[in-house]
């Protein structure tokens, strides 16, 4: 299947918006696709946040087209989720948004297997999402609400970028920018914008503090006395060769430092 061809798809079905449901549809910016993407639950919103930080991945498209069987069999239709491609991995990925107790269902279950199957035949992978810890959703979240205009990403990255080279906190690399003209609250939101583009990295298991270390994924490649690897390994460890990518909490391995 050419995922291309959902560049620019639109959700296959309405979102319902009724007072009293438990599911409340949002939109969420996306900067992987550079434009909002409907998502049926806060949820499925979540999934987006994690998709839109994985390095991998090029592609995201919200509920982006409709399986359909003949009458009678097990299953007469179901829309994915999600579906997710890049350009480093031959498959592209579907993805369906449950919370554990209702994947845990036995109506869930047999459909899950059901699908999986259909996606295989059709050469794409599958899988469902259950959720992130919330202290790591946060992170990204904050992560993600940081802007900086470019030239000021240029003009300062690369500064930051070797302020953290050995591993500083968040408010020392702050204040060596602040030192060098950079204005300290700027150079806060300037670190955040790099953490999200993996120019930098930190462990987003913790909370996002000031005392928080922070280190330019340049010196994990230098610092083998701290168990470190390249990032094109990391990256390559987020992939999984039989099941497509793997967004799991821990399984996100760019952004945790080595321990």
């Amino acid at each position: 299947m050419d995922s291309s061809v959902f560049t620019r798809a639109y959700p296959m079905r309405d979102f319902a918006r009724r007072l009293n449901q438990q599911n409340h549809p949002t939109a969420p910016w996306v900067e992987t696709m550079a434009h909002l993407i409907g998502a049926e639950s806060h949820h499925e919103g979540a999934f987006y946040l994690l998709a839109d930080f994985h390095p991998l991945v090029t592609l995201i498209a919200g509920q982006p087209f409709t399986l359909s069987w003949p009458k009678g069999g097990t299953l007469q239709s179901h829309t994915p989720d999600c579906l997710l491609a890049s350009s480093s991995h031959p498959r592209s990925l579907v993805v369906d948004v449950k919370d554990p107790v209702e994947r845990a269902g036995e109506k869930w279950r047999a459909r899950e297997a059901f699908v999986a199957r259909t996606c295989a035949d059709m050469g794409l992978a599958y899988m469902v999402w259950s959720g992130l810890p919330r202290r790591f959703r946060r992170n990204l979240e904050n992560l993600a609400e940081a802007r900086v205009p470019e030239p000021s990403l240029e003009a300062w990255g690369p500064a930051a970028r070797e302020f953290a080279r050995h591993g500083k906190s968040l408010r020392a690399v702050a204040m060596e920018l602040d030192s060098r003209g950079y204005q300290y609250t700027w150079a806060l939101t300037l670190v955040r914008r790099l953490l999200w583009l993996h120019d930098l990295e930190t462990d987003l298991g913790k909370p996002l503090e000031l005392d928080s270390e922070i280190c330019s994924l340049q010196s994990r490649t230098d610092s083998l006395g701290r168990g470190a690897h390249s990032v094109d390994d990391g990256r390559q460890r987020g992939i999984d060769e039989t099941r497509g990518y793997r967004l799991g909490f821990c399984q996100v391995v760019v952004c945790h430092l080595p321990g």
